[in-house]
């Protein structure tokens, strides 16, 4: 077996841990209040659009790369992943008083996901397009698919908010 499947397989099991860990705690909250996990993913979407945005990673071709070959590849696998950890955690877990919340927040993060992944996979990790071909377009991609996902994410929470 190749060390590359083997890094691969750990790098899988390792998401798929950590799923299991978040949906196992998040499921023991007593009210958990999906549009503030919203929020929360949100921000970090919005933050690491802004490093990859950032003028030190636009004028540094290997940073550039690693952003777009790395960082972009984690998170596709990571969105794919860890949601289903997070289904088996709350399945552990079911018991829990919002374990039952934490699985339906993370289907429906999962799905919205897949929409945004599509895109991430089609115009930064695997480009499609000819005008993506380009590094430096393809980490600008990369920086404003997660602004924009990040503010998106914040927006809901805050209707969602109105409506609580």
């Amino acid at each position: 077996m190749r060390t590359d499947n083997i890094v691969f397989g750990v790098f899988v099991a390792t998401l798929l841990a950590l799923g299991a860990w978040l949906g196992y705690v998040l499921a023991g909250y007593d009210k958990l209040v999906p549009y503030k996990l919203l929020n929360i993913i949100g921000i970090m979407y919005s933050l690491f659009g802004i490093v990859v945005l950032a003028e030190f990673v636009t004028k540094s071709e290997p940073l550039k790369a690693f952003m777009v070959h790395w960082v972009a590849g984690l998170l596709l696998w990571a969105h794919s992943v860890v949601p289903l950890g997070v289904l088996m955690g709350t399945g552990i877990g079911h018991a829990l008083p919002s374990a039952a919340l934490t699985a339906k927040f993370f289907v429906s993060f999962f799905a919205y996901s897949m929409v945004v992944l599509a895109v991430l996979e089609s115009a930064v990790f695997n480009p499609k397009f000819k005008q993506f071909q380009v590094l430096a377009t393809r980490t600008q991609a990369f920086g404003l698919i997660l602004l924009i996902s990040g503010v998106v994410a914040q927006l809901v929470a805050a209707l969602q908010d109105f409506n609580a």
